[in-house]
């Protein structure tokens, strides 16, 4: 049973397309859009001076667009889960936190 040229190109191409699409697919659906002070201040569930407070202190980047500040969704969401709010705890919780 040999398999004709014809046969094989296809195989190829399909598995092309396959993988091509893959990464379209994997590509779209990233999370990694950036988001207004406002917006990210919604998504965290703070003020937006803190959204503010944490780009100065450094805990996040500010990718500006002109005069427009924008956060980045993942940076923002790796910042939440990893307890961003340590800042905003009393000294009691951070010992309670930090000696389990």
């Amino acid at each position: 049973m040999s398999v004709s040229f014809e046969d094989m190109l296809r195989a190829m191409i399909t598995q092309f397309v396959r993988d091509e699409v893959r990464r379209q697919v994997a590509e779209a659906t990233r999370v990694d859009d950036y988001l207004s002070t406002a917006r990210a201040a919604e998504l965290a569930d703070v003020a937006p001076n803190t959204i503010r407070r944490w780009v100065h202190d450094g805990k996040l980047t500010r990718h500006k667009a002109g005069r427009v500040i924008r956060i980045s969704r993942n940076e923002l969401e790796r910042l939440l889960r990893d307890g961003a709010s340590n800042d905003e705890l009393t000294p009691e919780e951070h010992a309670a936190k930090a000696l389990g």
